[in-house]
Order: C-alpha cells, then sequence, then structure tokens
C-alpha cells in the first residue's frame, strides 16, 4: 500500500548564475598515465569522533593504505587510487576540504582515470561551484566522450550557470545516445525555458514526465513554461504536482559511491531505493542491516516495516511497527502505519486509537487526520468525524477527499445548509472539480423539495 511509504529524499544543490567563456572544445585524449599536473597537497586525517565506528573505521583503513603507498614510494597510478579512495570517503562523510585536496592529487597523479574528475565535479556541485563542476564534468569528457551520465550532469551544470547554448548541446548529445532519458529531455525542457522558448520546454518536458512520472521536480519548470503560454490552469495543475522527485538514470560511478558507507543512513537509502524500485526483499534486506549497525533506530524500523508489508508479510509488519513504538511510543509513522493495517482488516476501533494517537502527537499529519475521520465515520460516529475533515482542509484546502467526505457526512447528518455553504466554500479552491460540483447540485435539489434540516 503506497500510503505506508512515509520516506523523503531531499536534495539540493546551490546554483550560481555567472556565465562562462566558451573556448574551443579539445578532442579527447589520454595523458600519460606518470604525467602529473598539479602540486600533491599532503592530505591529514580528520577529527572522526562524530563518525560511527564502522565509518570511522574505513577512513582510517583508506589512510593506512594511503600512507603504505607513499611510504614505498609506490608509481604514480596506484598512489593516485589511494589518495582517489581516501577523497571519495571523505566527500561520502562530509570533509569536503580533504576530500577537494585528495581528489586533486588523484587527478594529477592518474590522469587517465575518469573516477577523480567526476568525483571532483559531483564535490564542486555540492559546494554550489559551478565553474568548477563544468571544468571536472569536461575532464571527464575528455577521456570518456560518449558518457551519457557525464553529459547530463555537465548539462546541469550549464543550465545552472547560464551557459543555455552548451546546454542544450551536451543534453541533445545525450538524448542522441538514449533517446528515452527522462533527465536530458528535462534539462532540455529547463534549457529551453530560460532561452524563453515556453513551447519546446512544454514538449521536452511533458515528454520526460511521460517517461519517468516520479521526476515531480519538473512539474514547477513545466508549470512556468505554461504560464508563459498563459495557460493558468495549467501552470496552476503543474505547481499542485511539484515534488522533489529528480530524474533518475543508470550512473555507475554514482552508484559506486552511495554504496559506499557502511553506516545505518548509508543502508537505510539502499532500501530506500530498493523501495521505491519495487525491489522489497532487497529493501527489507538493507533496512535489517542498517538497524544491525544502528538498533533501536526508529526511521529504519519503520521502513523495515513498511518493506515487510509491501512484501505481503502483514503479520511481520505490524510486530516491526509495534517495535518501533516500543523504542519510540510517539512515532507517528508508526502509528499511522499501524492504523491503515487495522483498517484495512476491518478492525476501526483499534484503527481510531492509532490515528488518534498519531494526530496527538503531530496535529497537522494530514494522513493521519483522515484515517481518523474516515473510521470514525464508518463506525458511525459522523459528528466526531467532522473536526477532523475541517482540520485537514484548513491544513491543506487542495485535499478534495476531505471535502467530499465531510460535505457527504453534513448531508448524513440532515444539515443541508452547512453542507451548501460547505461546498460553496470549497468551489473557492476546486472550481471545477466535479465531484463537489455533483454534491452542490445534489443538496440545492434536496432543499428545493424541502427536505427537513436540521
Amino acid at each position: 500500500m503506497a500510503v505506508l511509504c512515509w520516506t523523503q529524499l531531499v536534495l539540493g544543490s546551490a546554483c550560481t548564475t555567472s556565465k562562462e567563456s566558451k573556448g574551443p572544445r579539445p578532442e579527447p585524449q589520454a595523458t600519460e598515465a606518470n604525467a602529473v599536473d598539479h602540486e600533491i597537497q599532503p592530505v591529514s586525517m580528520p577529527d572522526l569522533s562524530r563518525l560511527s565506528e564502522p565509518v570511522a573505521r574505513q577512513v582510517r583503513e583508506r589512510f593506512a593504505t594511503l600512507e603504505q603507498a607513499t611510504k614505498r614510494q609506490a608509481p604514480p597510478a596506484e598512489l593516485g587510487r589511494a589518495y582517489g579512495d581516501v577523497g571519495v570517503i571523505l566527500m561520502a562523510t562530509e570533509y569536503p576540504v580533504p576530500a577537494e585536496a585528495s581528489l586533486r592529487n588523484a587527478q594529477a597523479l592518474s590522469q587517465t582515470d575518469p573516477r577523480w574528475p567526476y568525483y571532483l565535479g559531483q564535490l564542486y556541485v555540492a559546494k554550489g561551484e559551478r565553474a568548477k563542476a563544468s571544468q571536472s564534468f569536461e575532464r571527464v569528457l575528455k577521456l570518456r566522450a560518449m558518457d551519457v551520465p557525464t553529459l547530463v550532469r555537465l548539462g546541469e551544470t550549464y543550465v545552472d550557470g547560464s551557459r543555455t547554448e552548451d546546454a542544450e548541446r551536451v543534453f541533445t548529445q545525450a538524448l542522441a545516445l538514449q533517446p528515452q532519458q527522462a533527465a536530458a529531455l528535462g534539462g532540455l525542457g529547463r534549457t529551453a525555458l530560460a532561452r524563453g522558448d515556453a513551447k519546446r520546454a512544454v514538449e521536452y518536458l511533458e515528454r520526460a514526465l511521460a517517461i519517468q512520472p516520479d521526476a515531480t521536480s519538473l512539474h514547477y519548470p513545466l508549470a512556468m513554461a505554461y504560464r508563459r503560454l498563459g495557460d493558468l490552469k495549467q501552470a496552476d495543475e503543474h505547481l499542485k504536482l511539484r515534488g522533489r522527485g529528480e530524474p533518475t538514470f543508470p550512473d555507475p560511478l554514482a552508484q559506486e559511491y552511495e554504496g559506499l558507507l557502511e553506516s545505518a543512513l548509508a543502508y537505510q537509502n539502499r532500501g530506500i531505493e530498493a523501495l521505491q524500485a519495487g525491489d522489497f526483499s532487497t529493501a527489507v534486506a538493507h533496512f535489517r542491516r542498517g538497524l544491525e549497525l544502528e538498533p533501536h533506530n526508529a526511521s529504519l524500523g519503520h521502513m523495515l516495516g513498511t518493506a515487510l508489508y509491501q512484501q505481503g508479510q502483514t503479520d511481520a509488519a505490524v510486530r516491526q511497527f509495534e517495535e518501533v513504538l516500543r523504542w519510540s511510543p510517539k512515532h507517528t509513522r508508526a502509528l499511522f502505519s499501524l492504523g491503515v493495517i487495522l483498517e484495512s482488516q476491518k478492525r476501526d476501533e483499534e484503527a481510531i486509537a492509532r490515528f488518534a494517537d498519531a494526530v496527538k502527537y503531530e496535529p497537522d499529519f494530514v494522513e493521519a487526520r483522515l484515517g481518523l475521520a474516515h473510521c470514525l465515520q464508518l463506525v458511525g460516529r459522523l459528528d466526531q468525524s467532522l473536526p477532523q475533515y475541517r482540520h485537514v482542509v484548513k491544513v491543506d484546502p487542495r485535499r478534495v477527499d476531505a471535502w467530499v467526505d465531510a460535505a457527504n457526512v453534513l448531508m448524513a447528518l440532515g444539515r443541508y445548509q452547512e453542507a451548501r455553504d460547505w461546498l460553496a466554500a470549497a468551489r473557492t479552491t476546486h472550481a471545477d472539480q466535479p465531484d463537489i460540483i455533483g454534491l452542490q447540485e445534489n443538496v440545492e435539489a434536496a432543499l428545493r423539495r424541502g427536505v427537513k434540516v436540521k
């Protein structure tokens, strides 16, 4: 059941708007493996006290390998790999300054290895240094000219840096190599919008969303494109659908990086990816491993319960959610998830208790409020359901289901005049919603017939 997946991936990065000069683009060529074009900088191990012990051990092991390679004066390519491995794990553990120094050393010592400029590019993106990121990804393409993930990453830095002609060029290259590449289509849509071509932006962005509907971040530029075309209705619809989902695509280097850390958070992220891909057994395995590293992590425990439920193991999911509540009695997502399962089993009074606890601890938890209202309605406690629906539309007026269900409750109670006023208020937000219009017509017809009004 989709409502049980309450994980959220927050991605974001800073942007710059400075325009970069466009120079001639050299043909890809390999540099001599032993050539060094950068003075090697010493890199010291940072304070690791904030890391979990398994992750700190990984960092120490990589520094030990680097120290051994340095002491025995290993060949440049081998020393470059050691610096690169240190840089990547420092990047993953959020030590950006020594990570940059390590990766620059790796790039200088092993100039034919595309990994180090690629990871430098990712590091610069995270730091908001778009010009440096562009230069790094350009360096990767000199080594791997047809690499689609790098073309997409480079295009993103170009469009964010207002280099729209360059962005269009590399996104077009990526699309020629992979015609169903939603990230390239989305990039071309954003580029067209930046260049003032709203019609082409709509075409590209609609194609991208048709291929990858969960790339909900694309709804915002699409809304802006429709707004420029004067189609305010479509603009409003896409603004409502705006989310944080980014277009995804196979990227082996990124996947290698994301799977690097032996930490609860890393396993949580891997489990979320598997859950979103519908690979529930893998998600269960990742969440269990995360809990081995960090027992009593309520977020991981809830996700494990969600994956078990999606896998069809309802009893195991219930036990897991109850276990989470033993660790964290006010965990609203676990309370809500138990409420959903209990409601599906027609154990409405038990579900009411769980939903009620969820909204007690998190009053604006809309889904829990709706669950509570619906269960109260099912058991005939109509007067008690109404305040729940009213709270939902106060928090989120876009919830058509809350407007409709509350109107039905008012009509069931014989409070037709209140239902008329309620639906009139609903039309201010949902002017053309068929269900609301139909209910309005029913209420007006009932009032004309002289139905007894309470």
